[in-house]
């Protein structure tokens, strides 16, 4: 039994990469213990080589049943939507959003599985409702997940089960949009690449009002190689380790692929931001937005899609900053940076830790 000490066993699966972490709590410090990653390419979530990496992630990490277990969920499963609500109780109102979402979406009541967020992400409107931001997805491949991760990869059973692009909003340095303004609060965005999908976060000041998807990711390369009779998985390898271009082969077909890519990449991104706009009907917008925040699975992907913005000048020249994060995220990890959010999430459910170097972790 865990007497002195918690741990926190995280699971990061796709279709293209699979990572585990073992954490343990003790004191205020927060200690990696063990890290596992693989990667490979599937035709679909749940295939037999995702399927193969998560039994090998179990295998080698061994959580216990005593841990606090995290996993993601697939960001193509999950519906964002924020609804406008009078001031309910706690049941009165989660109903009356289930219902919202049920109406909105078309799907039943009964099929649905909704999350609000905490009370303090409510946005006032000058009725005196809220603008509440809601999380949810279909019952039916919330159980399949489970049933696929616990009863076919023997994964003990979640404690939290997180959407895939919140681990962003975890990693991100909590003081980023949370300074003082005068006057009306600022926009700002922030784009998030990862390898199956790339979600767009508007803030209004430091709330988040609005999630999109950006229609490019990181697997739109892969495939290009693919076509282009360039090995995939070294492509995927060297996207996951954050390598250089060059340390591949084939490298002036690679640069030409990636600069499509990032050429694509600044019109689809600002496409989406003008079509937020316009969807909020936010008064004076243009003017009050303030800067585009950009992160990656690595720093070097940050460093280079950050680039390509600056350079293309989106939305006319608006200041681009490269997503800070916590200060206490452990050096050493860039490939499998991104577990680390769904870390904090764990983390931060069992208390305040901090944490702290271990050099016999293994990454």
């Amino acid at each position: 039994m865990q007497l002195l000490h918690r741990r926190v066993f995280v699971l990061e699966t796709s279709k293209y990469y699979t990572r585990g972490m073992i954490i343990r709590l003790r004191g205020k410090k927060a200690t990696l213990l063990k890290t596992f990653s693989k990667t490979y390419l599937d035709q679909r979530y749940f295939g037999e080589k995702q399927m193969a990496a998560v039994r090998q992630t179990i295998e080698t990490l061994k959580p216990d049943i005593e841990d606090h277990i995290v996993f993601n969920y697939p960001y193509q499963e999950t519906i964002f939507s924020t609804v406008e609500m009078p001031r309910l109780q706690d049941e009165q109102l989660r109903n009356a959003v289930k219902f919202k979402i049920s109406e909105d979406f078309h799907i039943a009541p009964s099929k649905l599985i909704i999350d609000i967020t905490d009370s303090r992400r409510f946005i006032a409107t000058a009725s005196g409702s809220n603008r509440i931001p809601v999380f949810a997805t279909k019952k039916e491949f919330l159980d399949s997940e489970i049933s696929h991760l616990v009863g076919i990869a023997k994964s003990p059973e979640p404690d939290v089960v997180l959407p895939d692009q919140l681990k962003f909003l975890e990693l991100l340095d909590e003081g980023c949009f949370s300074h003082e303004f005068v006057g009306e609060p600022q926009i700002s965005f922030m784009i998030c690449q990862d390898i199956e999908y790339s979600a767009l976060f508007t803030f209004l000041g430091p709330k988040v009002i609005d999630i999109s998807e950006i229609p490019i990711s990181l697997s739109d390369v892969i495939d290009d190689c693919e076509s282009a009779g360039i090995s995939p998985i070294k492509v995927l390898n060297a996207v996951v380790e954050g390598s250089e271009i060059g340390s591949l082969e084939y490298t002036e077909s690679l640069q030409e692929i990636f600069d499509s890519y990032y050429e694509r990449y600044v019109f689809e991104a600002e496409k989406v931001i003008r079509s937020t706009i316009n969807k909020l009907e936010i008064e004076n917008a243009l003017t009050r937005i303030e800067s585009i925040v950009v992160g990656s699975i690595n720093s070097r992907l940050t460093v280079d899609l950050a680039y390509h913005l600056e350079q293309e000048s989106i939305m006319r020249g608006v200041k681009v900053v490269r997503m800070p994060v916590k200060k206490d995220l452990p050096l050493g990890y860039e490939k499998i940076k991104t577990a680390f959010g769904l870390a904090y999430r764990g983390v931060r459910d069992l208390g305040k830790y901090k944490f702290i170097p271990n050099e016999k972790s293994k990454a």
